[in-house]
């Protein structure tokens, strides 16, 4: 479970990266230059100042270079925002502003930190695969429950009443024919007779 949700991560941010091209996903430890939309792209802009936002809301422009050289490069010819070595602080959406007006946006994704053992690196996914399952089997067996004892028929009165009568019945020989009673002792008596004449 948890290596198929890690495909559809991967094949779900390979769509996002097409569809979207103000979004980049790259892996820890890579380079990225972020680049201006345009909504009319055979238009010629002329710029005249060039800044960026970072998710932080620190700005990055080229005057007086307030920003971490080593980790931005801003080329203000094209106002393209060049990061290096990305890692975790960098994620984040980043604004660009050109001649002071807003142009467009940049979501960067970084993704893959480096692990020690691959139960580090996939140990949330595994967790949350297993709290879904668990999740589900949790709610079936709940259901499964609910609906056994909501419809579970209960016994009439009737039904006890037959129960008990067949626990309390007993072998009985009763006879309730008399003359059949008569006939039977009649003939235990003759045979009686009978086997006294043979004796010596």
């Amino acid at each position: 479970m948890s290596i198929a949700f890690c495909v559809f991560l991967v094949c779900f941010k390979t769509i996002l990266a097409i569809d979207y091209p103000w979004m980049y996903y790259l892996p820890y430890g890579e380079d990225v230059t972020l680049k201006p939309l345009f909504q009319n792209k055979t238009e010629t802009i002329l710029i005249q100042s060039c800044k960026w936002l970072t998710p932080m809301q620190i700005p990055i422009t080229r005057e007086g270079l307030s920003y971490d050289t080593d980790r931005y490069f801003l080329d203000t010819s094209k106002c393209e925002l060049t990061i290096y070595n990305n890692q975790k602080d960098t994620n984040g959406i980043y604004h660009c502003i050109i001649n002071n007006k807003y142009v467009s946006k940049a979501m960067l994704n970084v993704y893959g930190a480096p692990k020690d053992t691959l139960l580090e690196e996939y140990l949330p996914n595994i967790i949350a695969g297993s709290s879904t399952a668990g999740a589900i089997i949790a709610f079936f067996i709940i259901t499964c429950s609910v609906y056994k004892l909501r419809y579970k028929k209960p016994k009439t009165k009737n039904t006890k009443i037959i129960s008990t009568e067949l626990l309390e019945a007993g072998p009985k020989n009763q006879f309730n024919n008399e003359s059949y009673q008569a006939d039977e002792n009649q003939i235990v008596k003759t045979e009686t007779g009978e086997n006294s004449n043979f004796r010596f």
